[in-house]
């Protein structure tokens, strides 16, 4: 199950996922009698959440303040995804034939991928914006590792302009990245030094 919850206009997209090549399970009976506004099929292999630490945070995303502010500013929106990350996905990128298959860097545990998306319309309201999910992030980080459930890591794709994903990797990785890129790809750092935005390599 991944859940994308938008709770500045009180929506909820439910992606259900089952294991077994079946069109029609019967776990899923009670949304048959619905009518989907998008219907998709794949394969994922998924895990068990944490369904108490997933309660504290919806609760949160109900009645915290950011989120409040956040709605109140023009086409203020807030959408927090769910994904899960199963132990066996990092365990077959370890084992790639040519064994560096785990530069991100992540723990062979099964894992959820939490993800605050915060957009607005008028530039004036940047700050006002930034400050909001910044402190949103940071009561969903607290509420993980009050549950024990936190892991150090950044996801790139997710992530925002002041955060250091890479250096989140390990060192080893970067130290590896770093190699590549001497060896390779940039050894007089030109992109490094002149290309702008993107997540950059740590020096």
């Amino acid at each position: 199950m991944i859940i994308n919850l938008i709770p500045t206009n009180g929506t909820v997209l439910l992606t259900l996922i089952y294991l077994e090549p079946v069109e029609r399970p019967e776990a899923y009976a009670p949304f048959y009698a619905l009518t989907p506004v998008f219907e998709q099929t794949g394969f994922m292999t998924l895990f068990t959440p944490d369904s108490k630490l997933y309660g504290e945070l919806a609760a949160l995303y109900s009645t915290d303040p950011e989120v409040a502010a956040i709605s109140a500013l023009q086409a203020g929106t807030v959408i927090a995804a769910v994904q899960p990350v199963s132990a066996s996905a990092v365990w077959a990128g370890r084992e790639s034939n040519d064994g560096t298959g785990n530069e991100l860097g992540l723990q062979a545990v099964n894992q959820t991928c939490w993800t605050v998306t915060v957009s607005w319309w008028n530039a004036e309201d940047d700050e006002a914006a930034y400050a909001a999910a910044a402190s949103l992030a940071r009561k969903i980080r607290a509420a993980a590792v009050a549950a024990g459930a936190s892991l150090e890591y950044i996801f790139m794709n997710d992530a925002n302009f002041d955060q250091p994903v890479i250096a989140w990797y390990g060192e080893a990785n970067v130290r590896r990245l770093r190699a590549v890129q001497q060896r390779a790809y940039d050894p007089g750092l030109v992109f490094q030094n002149l290309v702008r935005g993107g997540q950059k390599i740590p020096q």
